[in-house]
């Protein structure tokens, strides 16, 4: 058995060697990445976004960067004349922060509070003091919103990550919205310093949760600027972060980095998630593509890095002779007996001290061998400001060290030491090292750096067993731990018992296997890991693809200036009227309608919609007569919206106007002199590709056509295999609608649930992929996220057919051509009339737009909302008259 341990250690050894080698050969390719770098150009000196132009590419300097400083934002300023001392054993950031200018190669500069009361002043980049060289520029808030701040992020904004949003319900709302609008004042100063201390080729490190708006305010300013903020708290589930009033705000603030860091995997899913939630924000591999509304952006980078400490200084501690001297007492204390440990702060509310002192009452209760033959030592400090939360744990804490003490203690022996007072970094080194077993038994936490000193302070022959709550932000890291559930009372005991009774051998084992991850992920590989991935992230956002938005002027322009025809090709679903599931709910507006037939009535103007929907709907929907041959006028009522066609009245006072003696040009002049609401029926002046464009009416025609396509064509041929299936999977995803056309069978899951509809929507896929497709000449298509459907149709039925169709009819001879969808099935379009710029046709007049924000679309353009597409329909008509 030695023999194959030995084995497998020398394995490990090798393998880590190995892995520091690839290391080494990694930081030696991104150093020679780093030197062949361009950089953008610095933006004029108001840095606003506005001051450039929508879509202007800026040139590259041709020398490689310098990164001069790293620009480091945290609440606290370190405290001048400890500033480099090393201080263990504590959570507050401050204290380490100048260390990291020790660990990295690059000059770092520091913007914070002072730990003196905030003064009332403005910041100001000159007033700034040197602390053994560094410079350290204090931002000034007033003392009254300092207050404010701290009590808004530590009672609000701590408890929410932390899974806890009762102090949401709990607070005054007045109270509430006051703390918000300190906190965004309070990043609006940190921006403002920020922007003046900033210099050319600078890096901007934000930490922690006190800046979630910091970063979207610095990119407004600087936008090419590097910003990266690294998260220690946890960050929720979507489901606990929703319920935050200004959690959009926050998502956005945080979208404005270059790189948002977290300390393990399920943080950053949480945030990834909240953002396709709340934001409906697509992820791809690399990050978050963020769009401001000009169309420029960045690509927003999601890192995992787990955190670490000091190695060799927090080692040099452990052996000090003031250590040694102080283990060599807390042995003699104890002989005989094995210590449980515990470290953790009072004031902390999801550190579980109660849970585990309950464990160990039960563990004395329920096993006598135990009694006079374990010690609890349980150090716990609060913070100088003791909240009501810090003294109602207190109480509880005293209250079960009473009872333990009391029934199983003696004048000779006393179970549970509780140290409520703070401890020198020499005791608590000592404690950490003669310790058995160490307990952390928090409920909930982003980074608890005991699990990685006791790992590092027993490393030197004890080898003592971490107990560690599966809810600690470290337990993915720690792998050979005993994980347990914290609330779980008989499972804390059972772990708890089963470390006490671990042999020499096993324990040794697990403390390999865990320092051989502390001594390794040291804090010196967190920090340069963050500043290499900051300075790569760069390059990401320059080569991401720029789509401009559409601008109306240039398109009424360019349909001014057309002197032959002028084709517009529209999507109804999502372009003309909101998508929705529902039929009877997914007409266009009064106004809409409206607008088309008075485009449609433009003899220069040839207009096709294309809708997904059956013939007979789409018909009424736009008032052309289907299947009668005589075009009447139609009145469109005020009250006319969504739910019911529109009112159609034959008055005797109108006339068809194919029955007009006018010319049709006088005819659409006349529209301007008549009441809003009446107009003349276009009729077939309309054209129309139904059921995705299988269906097709061409303008002035009255015959329907068919795709020519060898398919099934008629849906009773086989929805008998397929509408089973459908109405099974209906069934079990509540919000689901299925919609039968003539040739096609829709399964809608936009009302559903996001994450369990897009399940469903792969599962329905992959089962009609295995049955039906094999059999039957039939596609399946699904929707994408802002049309969330899948459709089963006859095989190559194409949207761009009927524009094809159209323009043949007219020997492809226009001069403008605006082509307007929304989802997956008109990427097809826009990708067909992109080819043929390489068939000459002249792209200046013509204008490919998606509706919604997608940077990977073949279109030309993009708006944000079908109320863009109506407006840009008015201003048509508008520039004409």
């Amino acid at each position: 058995m030695d023999v194959s341990v030995f084995d497998i250690e020398s394995k490990e050894k090798a393998l880590i060697e190995q892995l520091q080698a690839y290391q080494a050969k990694l930081d030696e390719l991104r150093r020679l990445r780093r030197s062949q770098r361009k950089r953008p150009k610095k933006l004029p000196s108001s840095g606003s976004l506005d001051s450039v132009p929508s879509g202007a590419s800026v040139p590259a300097t041709e020398t490689a960067p310098q990164y001069k400083r790293v620009i480091c934002v945290s609440l606290q300023l370190p405290v001048e004349g400890n500033s480099f001392s090393k201080n263990f054993f504590k959570t507050g950031l401050a204290n380490g922060l100048l260390d990291l200018q020790s660990l990295n190669p690059l000059p770092f500069v520091f913007v914070g509070c002072t730990t003196s009361s905030p003064v009332v002043g403005s910041p100001n980049a000159s007033e700034k003091r040197r602390i053994h060289g560094e410079q350290l520029f204090p931002v000034h808030i007033p003392h009254e919103n300092f207050e404010l701040y701290l009590s808004f992020c530590q009672q609000i904004l701590w408890n929410l990550l932390h899974y806890n949003f009762s102090k949401l319900l709990g607070n005054d709302a007045f109270e509430l919205q006051r703390g918000w609008e300190v906190y965004r004042d309070v990043n609006m100063r940190f921006a403002e310093t920020i922007c003046e201390v900033y210099e050319d080729g600078d890096m901007i490190w934000i930490h922690d949760y006190h800046f979630m708006l910091l970063p979207e305010m610095i990119r407004s300013r600087l936008w090419y600027a590097k910003i990266g903020i690294f998260i220690y708290t946890p960050f929720p589930s979507f489901e606990v972060f929703r319920s935050f009033p200004w959690r959009t705000e926050l998502l956005s603030g945080l979208l404005g980095s270059s790189l948002v860091g977290f300390h393990n995997y399920d943080y950053s899913r949480h945030f990834s998630e909240s953002c396709s939630r709340l934001l409906g924000t697509e992820g791809t591999p690399k990050g978050i593509e963020v769009r401001a509304v000009n169309g420029s952006g960045h690509l927003c980078e999601i890192g995992i890095y787990p955190y670490g400490i000091d190695v060799s200084s927090l080692r040099n501690l452990t052996n000090e002779q003031s250590v040694k001297s102080q283990m060599r007492s807390l042995q003699d204390t104890f002989t005989g007996k094995q210590v449980i440990v515990g470290l953790d702060r009072l004031d902390d509310e999801f550190a579980g001290i109660p849970l585990k002192l309950l464990a160990f009452y039960e563990l004395l209760k329920r096993s006598r061998k135990w009694q006079q033959q374990v010690v609890f030592i349980e150090v716990a400090v609060a913070t100088e400001h003791v909240s009501q939360t810090c003294l109602k744990q207190a109480e509880h804490v005293y209250e079960l060290v009473g009872l333990i003490n009391s029934e199983f203690g003696s004048f000779s022996f006393c179970p549970v030491h509780f140290v409520n007072r703070e401890l020198s970094q020499e005791d608590i080194c000592a404690l950490l090292s003669v310790g058995d077993i160490c307990v952390v038994s928090s409920t909930r936490d982003g980074i608890s750096l005991v699990s990685y000193e006791w790992t590092l302070c027993q490393h030197s022959e004890n080898h003592g067993v971490l107990v560690l709550s599966e809810f600690s932000g470290s337990a993915l890291s720690f792998s050979s731990a005993q994980h347990v559930n914290p609330w779980n009372t008989d499972e804390l005991v059972s772990v708890m018992e089963n470390a006490l009774c671990m042999s020499r051998h096993e324990r040794k084992l697990r403390h390999d296997v865990a320092y051989d991850f502390v001594s390794t992920h040291t804090v010196k590989l967190w920090s340069n890991n963050f500043l290499q991935d900051l300075e790569e992230v760069e390059d990401n956002r320059l080569s991401t693809k720029q789509i401009m938005f559409l601008d109306s002027n240039k398109v009424v322009e360019a349909y001014q200036n057309a002197k032959g025809r002028r084709i517009l090709f529209l999507d109804h679903g999502g372009t003309l009227a909101p998508f929705q599931s529902i039929a009877q709910l997914a007409g266009p507006a009064a106004s809409v309608v409206r607008s088309v037939h008075r485009l449609a009535l433009n003899p220069q103007n040839l207009l096709m919609i294309v809708c997904e929907r059956d013939r007979a709907t789409v018909s009424r929907w736009y008032q052309i007569p289907t299947f009668v041959e005589n075009e009447q006028s139609f009145h469109i009522s005020s009250s006319f919206n969504s739910f019911g066609a529109v009112e159609q009245t034959c008055e005797a006072s109108w006339k068809p106007l194919s029955s007009m003696s006018a010319s049709a040009s006088d005819s659409y002049n006349s529209l301007s002199a008549m009441e809003d609401f009446t107009i003349p029926n276009a009729g077939s002046k309309i054209g129309l590709g139904c059921e995705d464009g299988f269906f097709i009416r061409c303008c002035e025609m009255e015959q329907w056509e068919e795709q020519q396509i060898n398919a099934c064509k008629d849906v009773t041929q086989w929805e008998s295999f397929v509408l089973p299936i459908l109405q099974n999977f209906a069934e079990r995803t509540p919000g689901s609608v299925i919609e039968r056309g003539e040739v096609s069978l829709t399964w809608y899951y936009q009302d559903s649930d996001p994450d369990f509809g897009e399940w469903q929507a792969r599962e329905l896929h992959k089962h009609l992929e295995s049955i039906v497709v094999q059999h039957l000449p039939l596609d399946i298509v699904l929707g994408d996220e802002r049309c969330r459907w899948l459709k089963i149709r006859p095989n190559g039925v194409k949207k761009y057919v009927a524009l094809e169709k159209m323009l043949e009819k007219i020997s492809y001879d226009f001069d403008f051509l605006l082509c307007i969808g929304d989802d997956r099935s008109d990427e097809e379009t826009f990708e067909w009339i992109r080819n043929k710029e390489y068939a000459g046709w002249d792209m200046n007049r013509i204008f490919t737009c998606k509706v919604g924000r997608d940077f990977h679309s073949n279109a030309m353009f993009m708006v944000n909302s079908y109320q863009d597409v109506a407006n840009l329909l008015d201003q048509l008509i508008d520039g004409t008259q």
